[in-house]
């Protein structure tokens, strides 16, 4: 693992002004454990993701050994040490000195997180993010993902216009007042679960809400 070479990935042109940046700062590798650990800083409050190039080969770096710390999540620290880090195992453990290993570090606007999250519904409500579904821990289809956590995609609305409310006249009680229809511009994308809320998921709500669900 001595022959690791690290690098920033620079956030798309098109919002490089904007956009916050992630400036990786130092690498180091334990000799006893092999755990690595990545430090960066941020100018700017961001979500922050990684992702690993072996070879010229990517490789989905949480989904194979999930990292821990700084990264997947939001980080509002600015201007000082943000770190995370991963033990290797498996076929991580093949790394060869000669090996070309590059870490990206990427910050995303708060605005504009990456196209998945996963709600970890054992927790206050922790939310990670991830580039890619294959990059998700366990999978989205994971017993772990329907029960303990909730997977979910970004849809892309914002911007998008709408029509709200009903037209003619129906018997239905429910609807004898009716909001007239009317065109809605959503101000931002937002988030759906990728299926449909399971017994698992729901029981794991109720119990950290501490609420009976019976």
């Amino acid at each position: 693992m001595k022959g690791l070479l690290f690098a920033a990935l620079a956030v798309a042109a098109g919002l490089a002004s904007a956009a916050p940046k992630a400036t990786v700062t130092g690498v180091t590798v334990d000799a006893r454990t092999q755990r690595v650990t990545v430090s960066y800083t941020l100018d700017a409050p961001a979500v922050v993701t990684a992702d690993l190039r072996v070879n010229g080969t990517d490789v989905a770096l949480n989904a194979s050994v999930p990292m821990s710390g700084d990264v997947n999540r939001r980080v509002d620290k600015v201007g000082t040490a943000c770190t995370f880090g991963w033990t290797p195992s498996g076929p991580m453990k093949a790394f060869a000195p000669g090996d070309d290993v590059k870490v990206a570090v990427k910050a995303w606007a708060l605005d504009a997180p990456p196209d998945w999250l996963v709600i970890d519904l054992t927790e206050p409500f922790e939310a990670r993010y991830y580039t890619s579904a294959a990059a998700i821990p366990g999978g989205i289809g994971g017993a772990v993902n329907k029960t303990a956590k909730m997977v979910m995609r970004k849809i892309p609305a914002k911007g998008v216009v709408w029509k709200m409310g009903s037209v003619g006249e129906t018997t239905m009680d429910s609807w004898k007042i009716r909001e007239a229809q009317h065109d809605v511009t959503l101000t931002d994308d937002y988030y759906m679960g990728v299926y449909e809320v399971t017994q698992g998921q729901y029981v794991n709500m109720c119990n950290l809400a501490n609420l009976s669900y019976w």
